[in-house]
């Protein structure tokens, strides 16, 4: 009698320490994983650096230019470049994030260039031929 109460009472006693182990396991699961776009987001803040020019394109399609103030896990701030106030932004908002103030060159631009470029060389060419 007295080795089936104990051993009753050591199988109850694994039972919940077993059940203590998974219920542990599950909540350490429920944690949400950190976003992505967030962390690649302020890798690029950091990048640029405090003090630094920076373009910021939110993802309602408007841009703003201004000098990194600051940035932490969960957005950055900027001083605007026209007004000098400083702006907010959550990464969440952002859509992309550029190095200094000019725009890239455009399809347009870019093709008139290499319109141009091949006419140069298309030019030269022909004038080098001609003199032999």
């Amino acid at each position: 009698m007295k080795s089936s109460c104990l051993s009753l009472v050591i199988s109850l006693s694994l039972l919940t320490c077993g059940a203590r182990v998974a219920d542990a396991r599950q909540t350490a699961g429920t944690n949400p994983p950190p976003d992505k776009r967030s962390e690649k987001l302020r890798r690029a803040v950091e990048k640029i650096g405090v003090g630094k020019r920076i373009t910021v394109i939110l993802k309602e399609g408007r841009d703003q230019r201004g000098f990194v103030e600051s940035f932490d896990g969960a957005g950055f701030q900027i001083v605007e470049r026209k007004t000098q106030r400083v702006v907010a932004f959550k990464y969440a908002d952002v859509k992309r994030t550029r190095r200094g103030w000019r725009k890239p060159p455009g399809l347009l631009e870019t093709g008139i260039l290499a319109v141009a470029t091949v006419g140069l060389l298309t030019v030269t060419t022909l004038i080098a031929l001609k003199e032999h």
